[in-house]
């Protein structure tokens, strides 16, 4: 399935020379009534606009400066979090699923697509896998009028927040050692549900009396600022984001088409004449350097494979150091589906 030439940048890279063209801005112009997606019209894509610590130092969350009026009035479902907008990325805040999406009254998540199921978040089951990303947004529009498939820039909202949280880096402080990043190291080599919720490592088999990098780094929950927590956004299945990603490349004064490269080489990524950083769209807010760079920091690294039209965050449970709330993987279309593939919906106003 995946034809082509890989071209693999690490966050590890601070320099920071790649820039590409992306567009994922979520679109409201239909409403949808409660239901699974068989009630609604499976051929539709969504409408995209392209262009060119429990056991820290620190155990306080810290506190984050919201206008009453952005999330006063949101009101989130049950096991959905609060998210508090960010400027460049969101201008308002957000619901985001708090687990990864199960299939509503079924343990067992990796499954033959039935367009009868239904997504819900809670913590009992499997992911609801082996599922294609125009279906997984299909099942989150299906909630309702102001549910949608988690967006690249609510995604990036999402994780810059975690990462300037002191309680969810292995050493209580950010940018120090590393970040959590989950089930990501092979060990179990599957999906996992969440069978205790008070517990930050459930079903991994490490602990945080282990070292960071060698066990401590596989705690699956993080923690906004605002003290809510979120399960699995790194780690354990990767996870589909609405939108399309239109990739060119620049090597000198030509300019070439992610799709027609043949062989390995070395230029940048552009957003037509604008030059959009890779940072700006999938990196962190901060740069971080040291001895600690052997594992990345804990944020994940980005894997660029031709231009196959859709993306995906978060890492899988066999990714290792690549693996990240900031990690990124554009190798698969839109319609491919896998076992470590999965979702998560938001909820808007």
């Amino acid at each position: 399935m995946l034809v082509g030439v890989l071209s693999y940048v690490a966050y590890l890279l601070i320099f920071w020379s790649l820039c590409l063209s992306i567009s994922c801005a979520p679109t409201h112009d239909k409403e949808y009534s409660p239901g699974s997606a068989q009630e609604r019209e499976h051929g539709e894509s969504p409408t995209v606009v392209e262009g060119g610590g429990e056991d820290s130092q620190d155990k306080t969350p810290l506190s984050v400066s919201v206008k009453e009026s952005d999330e006063s009035h949101l009101l989130c479902p049950p096991h959905f979090v609060l998210v508090p907008q960010k400027s460049p990325y969101t201008s308002d805040a957000f619901c985001l699923a708090a687990y990864e999406m199960k299939i509503k009254g079924q343990d067992q998540g990796n499954r033959e697509y039935d367009p009868k199921f239904v997504a819900e978040s809670r913590p009992e089951g499997t992911p609801w896998v082996n599922i294609d990303r125009d279906s997984a947004l299909l099942e989150c529009q299906a909630l309702g009028d102001s549910f949608d498939l988690i967006s690249n820039s609510e995604w990036q909202t999402v994780a810059q927040n975690l990462e300037l949280v002191n309680v969810n880096w292995t050493s209580g402080i950010v940018g120090k050692e590393m970040m959590y990043r989950g089930n990501t190291d092979y060990q179990p080599a599957l999906a996992l549900q969440v069978l205790d919720v008070s517990d930050p490592y459930s079903l991994t088999g490490n602990s945080s009396f282990e070292n960071w990098g060698y066990g401590k780094e596989q705690r699956r929950t993080l923690t906004l600022r605002n003290g809510q927590v979120i399960w699995d956004l790194s780690g354990n299945v990767g996870e589909w984001v609405k939108g399309e990603l239109k990739i060119k490349f620049s090597r000198g004064s030509e300019i070439i088409e992610m799709s027609e490269l043949t062989e390995s080489v070395r230029g940048e990524l552009i957003k037509g004449s604008n030059g959009q950083r890779i940072v700006e769209e999938f990196g962190p807010s901060g740069i971080y350097m040291g001895s600690d760079s052997d594992q990345y920091f804990g944020l994940g690294s980005i894997w660029f494979w031709f231009n196959r039209g859709s993306i995906i965050r978060g890492s899988w449970w066999a990714k290792g150091k690549d693996g990240g709330i900031f990690s990124v993987v554009t190798h698969y279309s839109p319609k491919d589906y896998t076992d470590y593939i999965g979702f998560r919906c938001v909820k808007h106003r």
